[in-house]
């Protein structure tokens, strides 16, 4: 999104706010943003008709280890939400399935019951292999997160200690970070396509931000840290429905019939679930818009066409999260010859063989820089007697 001309103060502030840190602008935005739908959770919503949308998300930021400081860009958001008053429901990341169903239930602390018409939850995971692996998987964590994320009105879980659990209400969030090479642990190919990966918002970093050896947080900082902290205790105030102006409404319906009819990710069966549960995450994002804007529960045509372009920073990442889970061995060589050249994005090939020594000889890299200059990741060219590789946007 062009924060030089988006109207939403809220996001700017935000992304502002890591400007002399090394967290790419997209990251800092995608959490500002989860931020929000963590505040906003069922209190408003979209009538559908015969359903109802709400502004909760699963976002997961994509990066290599490091130099992109995920945990950085999670840990600032969670510090925030937790100065909310009252602070949302943040589930800490090691769970079990049933510990998460007994999680989200809201307790009264007052007298330490639980509140049986409310089950929330935000859910912050530093690394999402920790959270999502085979065997969470197996002991059937994602029957429990596609009804969660769907806002069950009413959902029922089996434990094993506890029998038959049944939550009303239901409503969560998740962000979390991953590297590319830890994505594959923590999402089985067979989930890839429907299911919970249509309902997860990838965000991939590409390149690094410039080193920041000491990065600033001082008085003006901690202005704009306090003035955020008190636009989301506003925001954890609205309720109710909201609804689309004419101008959204009709390029809600245009887009949706263009997309409809001509996205080709409809064609891939590992896209198919994605694109057809698209314009779900788009009219989540158009709310958030609209809310961190103001209270009048209308979404604006400025709103719908904001959450566009955001959902669309992030939909690349989407071709690069399922390569990751996938690929072969030969295709992981690949992906990390790639990951290095576009991490430089100019490098000579002397210095990527000698990365990849361990890995592979002069031979086998040969192959692998053809196949992602035919795919038009990279470009080859001379400098000198140097053979240059440089990747292309």
């Amino acid at each position: 999104m062009d924060n030089n001309r988006s109207p939403f103060n809220f996001l700017q502030t935000y992304v502002s706010l890591h400007a002399n840190t090394e967290v790419p602008p997209l990251f800092a935005l995608w959490c500002g943003v989860s931020g929000v739908s963590c505040i906003l959770g069922r209190r408003v919503w979209l009538d559908m008709g015969n359903f109802a949308i709400y502004p909760n998300l699963f976002v997961v930021l994509v990066a290599g280890s490091g130099r992109h400081r995920k945990s950085t860009a999670v840990n600032m958001i969670e510090k925030m939400l937790y100065e909310v008053n009252p602070p949302p429901n943040i589930i800490a990341q090691m769970i079990t399935p049933e510990a998460l169903i007994e999680a989200v239930k809201i307790v009264n602390p007052e007298d330490d019951t639980t509140i049986q018409s409310k089950c929330e939850g935000f859910l912050i995971v530093d690394e999402l292999s920790n959270f999502l692996n085979k065997k969470t998987y197996d002991a059937g964590i994602g029957h429990i997160l596609i009804p969660l994320y769907d806002c069950k009105d009413h959902f029922e879980y089996r434990t094993k200690t506890k029998g038959k659990v049944r939550l009303e209400n239901a409503c969560l969030g998740i962000l979390a970070a991953s590297t590319p090479d830890w994505i594959k642990a923590a999402i089985p190919e067979d989930s890839i396509g429907g299911g919970l990966t249509s309902r997860v918002i990838f965000v991939y970093a590409k390149g690094v931000m410039d080193p920041v050896p000491f990065p600033k947080f001082g008085d003006r900082e901690r202005e704009m840290e306090e003035s955020l902290i008190k636009r989301l205790t506003a925001m954890a105030a609205y309720g109710g429905p909201m609804k689309l102006s004419p101008e959204a409404d009709k390029m809600h319906h245009e887009a949706y019939c263009h997309w409809y009819f001509d996205s080709k990710l409809y064609d891939d069966k590992y896209t198919a679930g994605y694109a057809s549960r698209r314009f779900t995450h788009l009219l989540k994002l158009s709310m958030i818009f609209s809310a961190v804007e103001g209270d009048s529960f209308v979404v604006s045509g400025d709103h719908y066409a904001g959450a566009a372009e955001t959902l669309a920073s992030s939909e690349g990442a989407l071709q690069s999260v399922i390569r990751a889970i996938t690929t072969t061995e030969k295709g992981s060589i690949a992906d990390s010859v790639w990951e290095v050249i576009s991490r430089k994005r100019r490098i000579s090939r002397a210095e990527v063989l000698s990365s990849f020594s361990h890995r592979m000889n002069a031979e086998e890299l040969t192959k692998v820089i053809e196949t992602l200059q035919v795919s038009g990741r990279i470009v080859v060219m001379t400098d000198g007697n140097k053979i240059i590789y440089e990747a292309r946007d």
